[in-house]
């Protein structure tokens, strides 16, 4: 018998796994240069690096301004019981 094969799982990797499934919520984003995929991007990050959004929207190249992404999910996530129900059906 051979040995099982290893596989290495990549922080990006999880990352993207996080954002694919998160993008499943009814999120929209304002405006033609941020989308969804940005919004949850920086919140995945600031998650799992334990940072604030800004700081996330800081170090993150290419990311949208704090201003952006929480001004985003203030407008949208009013509902938190739908929000939670959502979630939970992921």
């Amino acid at each position: 018998m051979g040995m099982p094969s290893q596989y290495t799982l990549y922080s990006q990797d999880v990352c993207t796994l996080a954002i694919n499934t998160l993008a499943q919520l009814p999120l929209k984003a304002r405006g033609d240069h941020v989308e969804v995929r940005d919004l949850l991007h920086v919140l995945v990050v600031a998650a799992a690096s334990r940072l604030s959004i800004n700081q996330a929207c800081h170090d993150l190249d290419g990311a949208p301004s704090a201003v952006t992404v929480l001004g985003d999910l203030a407008r949208q996530l009013h509902d938190l019981d739908q929000l939670e129900e959502a979630l939970n059906a992921l």
